[in-house]
């Protein structure tokens, strides 16, 4: 980690937040926190024919030992080099096989091993206290994109890795990477430092990233007390998403949110998940979102209650009505408005979805 010319910040540890990190002074919107180069990288989704190691370069070239596209610029790396006899036993398994650079970042941490500070650093950040959700090791072998990862480790690159091993990384990767775009990139990024920051859907902190080796830059957002822990959102566009869609896609990174705006059934005032209630003029939201499960939902003002199963059928049917709609943007908006402006908040993420779609010209890049 490197701008620890004035040091902004501690490692701090407790029951709620495991290891995380605290301003040591008032910080206001704009100062730089820390800066800190990753410890592994790889491509946050899959890159067609980019570079596996830089991601920048649109090539058609590739490693003439294992085959994978990486640049000229790139082949002879030491990241390129600790890998590229593992990944030449990664052989197309048919016509239609494509490479898995997504799981690149975990060979990459894997490899880290070898360095027994940098390993225990890995290890630190699988654990985020509470808001760890405590899977079994048997949960977590069972998901999918486990499975793939320790198949793609023992059966494809030939590696020799304990399950406990692949489990750390995944952990590790999963809770705690942080993506970002730089120059046309979506890169994630394991960061030992960077990776404390705490979820939060109200964060207070900003990153950047800079240079082809993906810089992380660390501002402050928002003011920030002295002693105030610093977080991030491990989502990307929270604005157009509600509370159980929140938490649906930090389930799938291993976490939870206890933020103030996931504890508060209003959303602290902004209702991205608030239906209207049908006897009154009130909006019903969901009873105890910071419990993990919702069972019913109940009107602010004549404490009306529906259940959740009717307001998962709600949302689907919106959301399949809409996704059947094949006409202009404009038209589009016009129908959705019309046929739930009545059911929906005026900020509800559906409503949202659709502004952005009309007003931000996003029909080429969503359905």
């Amino acid at each position: 980690m490197e701008g620890l010319q004035q040091v902004l910040f501690r490692v701090a540890e407790n029951e709620d937040l495991g290891k995380h990190l605290v301003a040591l002074r008032d910080l206001e919107p704009g100062d730089l926190i820390f800066t800190e180069y990753p410890s592994a990288q790889g491509p946050a989704d899959y890159q067609g024919s980019c570079c596996i190691v830089c991601c920048l370069n649109n090539t058609k070239d590739v490693c003439q030992r294992c085959w994978w596209p990486v640049c000229t610029e790139c082949t002879e790396t030491e990241m390129h080099k600790a890998e590229c006899r593992l990944l030449s036993s990664c052989v197309a398994k048919g016509p239609s096989f494509v490479l898995p650079s997504y799981l690149l970042i975990y060979l990459r941490t894997l490899l880290l091993k070898t360095d027994s500070i940098v390993w225990e650093q890995i290890v630190d950040l699988g654990n985020h206290g509470l808001q760890s959700i405590p899977f079994s090791d048997h949960q977590i072998q069972a998901q999918t994109l486990f499975h793939e990862l320790f198949s793609f480790i023992r059966e494809d690159c030939g590696m020799n890795s304990s399950v406990e091993d692949v489990m750390t990384v995944y952990k590790a990767v999963l809770s705690s990477s942080l993506e970002a775009k730089s120059g046309g990139r979506n890169l994630a990024g394991v960061y030992p430092m960077a990776g404390l920051m705490a979820q939060s859907c109200l964060q207070n902190t900003r990153i950047v990233l800079k240079g082809k080796i993906p810089k992380l830059h660390v501002y402050a957002s928002t003011s920030i007390k002295r002693g105030s822990p610093l977080t991030h959102s491990r989502i990307q566009e929270i604005i157009g998403k509600g509370t159980e869609e929140r938490k649906k896609l930090l389930r799938e990174q291993l976490l939870d949110c206890l933020c103030q705006r996931c504890r508060d059934p209003g959303e602290m005032g902004a209702h991205t998940s608030s239906i209207s209630c049908q006897k009154c003029s009130g909006l019903c939201v969901p009873l105890n979102p910071g419990a993990g499960t919702i069972s019913h939902w109940e009107c602010t003002e004549c404490s009306q209650q529906i259940s959740k199963q009717f307001v998962d059928t709600l949302i689907f049917t919106i959301k399949s009505s809409a996704a059947e709609c094949k006409a202009s943007r404009l038209e589009r908006y016009l129908k959705f408005r019309s046929e739930n402006s009545q059911i929906l908040s005026e900020n509800h993420y559906l409503q949202i979805a659709e502004k952005a779609r009309l007003f931000l010209q996003f029909s080429k890049l969503t359905p």
